[in-house]
């Protein structure tokens, strides 16, 4: 039913919403454990457990590997905007619905192009936020990133 659409859509925010959480958290413990290796990394140089060259390769390779989480957590933010933008818009049409369902079914009178103009919007939206995401995967398999 509709009130069940409703209830779903908003669990699935809250659940889009842990994840994020859980993503930034991850994405700060790794900035954090990569701030102290390149620390350990500077400190083995400066008491001359590194030679110049050692240090500048361990450098590269732990910036090389820190700059793939920035990559992901970068990835992950715009995937949980846009599904967060979906999941609302799904969760509003729902609500539009079932207030219609309502008005309707205690006898009030509903225009029916008023609902079709808000579900032409609603989907022209969607469709406006799934190319420009489907662009920018585009955009990023060809890249290489």
């Amino acid at each position: 039913t509709l009130r069940n659409l409703c209830d779903a859509g908003k669990v699935r925010i809250e659940e889009l919403e842990a994840r994020e959480k859980d993503a930034k958290r991850i994405y700060h413990d790794k900035r954090t454990a990569h701030q102290q290796r390149v620390a350990q990394i500077e400190e083995r140089f400066a008491n001359g457990t590194f030679s110049a060259a050692f240090r500048a390769n361990e450098t590269r390779q732990e910036n090389h590997l820190f700059d793939y989480w920035e990559r992901v957590r970068e990835r992950q933010r715009v995937q949980y905007t846009t599904s967060l933008k979906v999941q609302q818009g799904l969760l509003a049409r729902a609500e539009s619905m079932l207030e219609v369902h309502d008005k309707t079914t205690s006898g009030k009178v509903v225009s029916i192009r008023e609902q079709g103009d808000a579900s032409a919007d609603f989907c022209e939206q969607a469709l406006a936020e799934v190319h420009a995401q489907k662009m920018a995967l585009r955009t990023f398999v060809q890249g290489g990133a």
